[in-house]
């Protein structure tokens, strides 16, 4: 406001106030944000002597292109005026530099920004059409939908839609991405509307209002299916029958019925996700299928515990929370008895009930979560050598708080290991010095 309101002598005086009160400073932080005040300022200088005018602007280019993703939003701040310093996609030289520009340009509040973005419509780096794809609520939909989602080049990219009008969009405009994420502000009514007219081969539901699946019905070409928090949602059975290749599931509640899960024959990965009052078991996964990988996480706890695990011959990789992971000698007998098992992520809790015959030769990546008890750490690592000698990569995380000091002497006994890490200060490791050099180690 003093800017504008200032005589032409007083207007310049202030720009070079501001100039000068910038080369002045060491405080890199500090010198931008003054520069970009002065950019900002321009805005509003109706009449500026030319000579000033491109004195802040010399000063702005040293910010241009944005470093990293702080100095994109501050920079967006100063608003439009940077639209015209910023430079386009031939101007820049990898795509890092391309992805700050578009934050940039996509956070400032002015539809001119909606012409500079559609020149990085087909930029070859994902995370650039990403950003374009992310900023459209910020705009008029309509408009950005014709200028930017219209023209994006969609290999490989993820539409992110949060609004029905967004939906609408993509139908008006005859537009079929085949990954989507289809976020809480969209209705379940236009949501099947769209399902009803369009494939996709990728869908992600996040926070959606829904209590079953039926728009998914005809959806014969969708391999990938991500469920995320969706509070009402309890009946999956409109799966059965998709080609459903990888499924992952976040349950809010217990209320999902997992049963339909054993009925995708396509099925190659699973994750499942919830709190502790979400039941699993292994008669809801499909053994005829070709699943590879099978992790459960959060709280979500087996109904009965491991049996017919082993039935999962095609297993290569597990990874089990606390709840689930082997609690006996006969949940151990099932991991044992998966011929195809390379990588397994248990707690080393776990390890207290492992058979001391049990040698799972095959397994050359383990993971082991602390907690559950105390110095269990310490204890696993005593077994490792005798119960996986093939281990490659071995990493123990989690809570640490009853470990004490950590002695990994044993691990030097590992003749193929080569990468070991381990959450924890080095201050607190003991034996390193025993491990070979080639032994990639690290700590938290």
């Amino acid at each position: 406001m003093a800017v504008a309101l200032a005589r032409p002598r007083e207007r310049v005086s202030i720009f070079r106030e501001l100039v000068d009160l910038g080369d002045r400073t060491s405080d890199k932080r500090v010198q931008a944000r003054v520069y970009l005040l002065a950019a900002a300022c321009l805005e509003y200088a109706t009449s500026l002597e030319a000579s000033v005018r491109e004195d802040v602007e010399q000063r702005t280019v040293t910010l241009i292109p944005p470093g990293n993703e702080e100095e994109a939003h501050a920079l967006a701040e100063v608003g439009p005026l940077i639209l015209r310093l910023l430079p386009g996609p031939e101007e820049l030289d990898d795509g890092v530099a391309a992805y700050h520009v578009a934050i940039a340009a996509s956070n400032v509040k002015s539809e001119a920004a909606i012409g500079f973005l559609s020149q990085f419509v087909n930029h070859p780096f994902l995370p650039v059409r990403a950003q374009l794809l992310w900023a459209w609520p910020r705009f008029d939909s309509a408009r950005y939908a014709e200028e930017i989602i219209a023209r994006l080049d969609s290999n490989a990219l993820t539409y992110t839609i949060q609004s029905d009008d967004q939906l609408y969009h993509l139908r008006r405009l005859e537009l079929e991405p085949e990954i989507l994420d289809i976020r809480r502000g969209v209705s379940l009514g236009a949501l099947a509307s769209y399902a009803s007219h369009h494939a996709f081969a990728q869908l992600t539901l996040s926070n959606v209002e829904t209590p079953n699946l039926e728009f998914l019905a005809q959806q014969l070409t969708l391999t990938s299916f991500i469920i995320n928090d969706c509070p009402s949602l309890e009946d999956i059975s409109a799966i059965c029958g998709l080609p459903i290749q990888h499924l992952d599931i976040t349950a809010a509640g217990s209320g999902i019925d997992l049963r339909p899960v054993s009925r995708l024959q396509n099925l190659e990965s699973l994750v499942i996700s919830g709190p502790p009052s979400l039941g699993w078991a292994t008669e809801y996964l499909p053994t005829r299928a070709p699943l590879r990988a099978l992790r459960v996480s959060d709280g979500a706890r087996p109904l009965r515990r491991l049996q017919g695990l082993s039935d999962l011959s095609q297993l290569v990789e597990l990874g089990l929370n606390h709840a689930s992971s082997p609690a006996s000698a006969d949940d151990w007998r099932e991991v044992c008895c998966l011929p195809s098992l390379t990588d397994l992520s248990v707690c080393a809790a776990s390890f207290e009930t492992l058979p001391s015959n049990t040698v799972l030769a095959n397994v050359t990546s383990l993971s082991l979560s602390g907690g559950g008890g105390e110095r269990v750490i310490q204890a696993a690592v005593h077994r490792l050598v005798g119960a996986f000698p093939r281990l490659i990569s071995c990493e123990f995380t989690g809570d640490m708080a009853a470990e004490g000091d950590i002695d990994i002497t044993p691990l030097a006994q590992l003749s193929d290991l080569r990468d070991l890490y381990i959450a924890t200060g080095i201050n607190r490791i003991r034996g390193a010095d025993a491990l070979p050099s080639c032994l990639n180690l690290r700590f938290l």
